[in-house]
């Protein structure tokens, strides 16, 4: 992710899509951008265009990194919309 004008990589943001409709997205931020609502606003607008252009019927965020910044992934999904699914029995 960058912003318009400038070229200072400011995150990443995958979408991975699988068969059965299905997507997975994972994100982050770097740490001089972080605290902005660029992670929120680069999940809201990627989950809209998956749903719409690749006919997502279901994505994903699996939280993984642990305290602090697990609590902060999780609160972008959340305001992004997503809501939880529970702990996956593997992890």
């Amino acid at each position: 992710m960058t912003m318009p004008r400038d070229t200072d990589l400011r995150g990443v943001l995958h979408l991975s899509a699988h068969t059965a409709g299905i997507g997975k997205i994972g994100y982050g931020i770097a740490p001089h951008y972080r605290c902005r609502g660029l992670a929120t606003r680069a999940v809201t607008l990627v989950t809209a265009w998956a749903f719409a252009q690749l006919g997502l019927t279901r994505l994903e965020i699996v939280v993984t990194a642990p305290g602090i910044q697990g609590q902060a992934s999780r609160r972008v999904a959340e305001k992004a919309g997503f809501v939880s699914a529970g702990m996956r029995r593997s992890h």
